[in-house]
């Protein structure tokens, strides 16, 4: 029988000892979102000169990793983001990054056949339960298939994290891992973006197509939180969450009672989500909520799945082009109108 509070002290490392794990030209996972590991990160940093050609993935991160700022040359740590958020926009802007284009439900298969390469998982946790297992917390997204891509796997536990429910690949065991760490940091926040003009006028248009019973996906920025207030404080009922990215756009709908998942043709009861991010009430109401579902991102994404769910409806922000581009689009679209 094993003991995994022993396999657990065998495996427990500083910061600076888990990074020797790293060698030159290895690709790094980060995971996504809230999932950084910022001591093990610190003391990456400090290995600017040990090592060369270290490639680093992330996607939708709270800021550029302390490794990739150290490097001002950029000779060392090369940093590729697979979803921009605000401050990795701001880095690649910088020439702190690249962008690397994908369909999110298919990132998983990169790693699995090969087409981005990983060679180390390194990501926070929350503490080991007594089954020697270690939950993903809010970032269950493709995280199984770069633990099964990489050579070595780095935890670091911070106690904060919020411990949520899955359906798979929620979880890893410490058999499975290489080294942990004891992190004494807190689980990065997002701010909640401002309420703009445009987006309360947006929102007033979109909201009249929303019924009761529908199922909703909120992408993350201003106009779906406007959304998100502006149902929260309807007459509607009964709504349900389908999404890839839970944000604080929900908090309001499911503490006023007007979301709970009760009509939803498949996963009645549950909201279902693969990745979360956001405020730290967010993540108080995440952590042990039996209503709150994580899975893959190939399943959240499924377009076979989600063709299930009645009345579906999908709700994202998008960046305004030029005119010319709208024009020529449509040309091609409809070459004879």
């Amino acid at each position: 029988m094993i003991d995994f509070n022993e396999e657990y002290k065998k495996k427990l490392k500083t910061p600076e000892e888990a990074v020797q794990l790293i060698q030159s030209g290895d690709w790094i996972e980060y995971g996504q979102t809230a999932s950084f590991a910022p001591a093990c990160d610190k003391a990456l940093a400090k290995r600017i000169d040990e090592l060369e050609d270290i490639k680093i993935w992330c996607a939708i991160a709270p800021i550029i990793p302390e490794a990739v700022q150290a490097d001002t040359e950029h000779r060392t740590f090369i940093y590729n983001t697979w979803h921009a958020s605000g401050a990795e926009r701001h880095g690649i802007d910088q020439g702190a990054g690249y962008f690397s284009p994908q369909l999110y439900r298919d990132q998983g298969s990169y790693y699995e056949r090969g087409y981005a390469k990983c060679n180390v998982v390194m990501i926070s946790v929350p503490p080991m339960d007594r089954h020697g297992n270690f939950n993903l917390s809010l970032n269950n997204s493709c995280m199984q298939e770069a633990f099964d891509a990489a050579d070595r796997i780095i935890l670091e536990v911070i106690e904060d994290k919020p411990t949520v429910f899955g359906m798979e690949r929620d979880h890893i065991n410490i058999r499975d891992v290489d080294a942990v760490v004891e992190g004494h940091g807190h689980t990065s926040t997002f701010p909640i973006p401002a309420i703009t003009e445009a987006d309360e006028k947006i929102a007033k248009i979109v909201f009249p197509f929303i019924e009761d019973g529908d199922t909703v996906q909120l992408g993350i920025g201003g106009m779906p939180n406007a959304i998100g207030s502006m149902i929260a404080n309807s007459d509607l009922k009964n709504l349900g969450m389908h999404t890839e990215l839970m944000s604080d756009g929900y908090l309001d709908l499911y503490r006023s009672g007007v979301m709970n998942d009760s009509a939803k043709p498949v996963f009645r009861g549950k909201g279902i989500y693969s990745v979360c991010v956001g405020s730290r009430d967010l993540y108080d109401f995440m952590d042990y909520n039996q209503g709150m579902l994580s899975m893959p991102m190939a399943k959240v994404n499924d377009p076979w799945l989600i063709k299930e769910l009645d009345h579906f409806i999908s709700i994202n922000g998008c960046i305004a082009t030029d005119l010319y581009t709208v024009r020529y689009a449509r040309k091609a679209l409809a070459p004879d109108r």
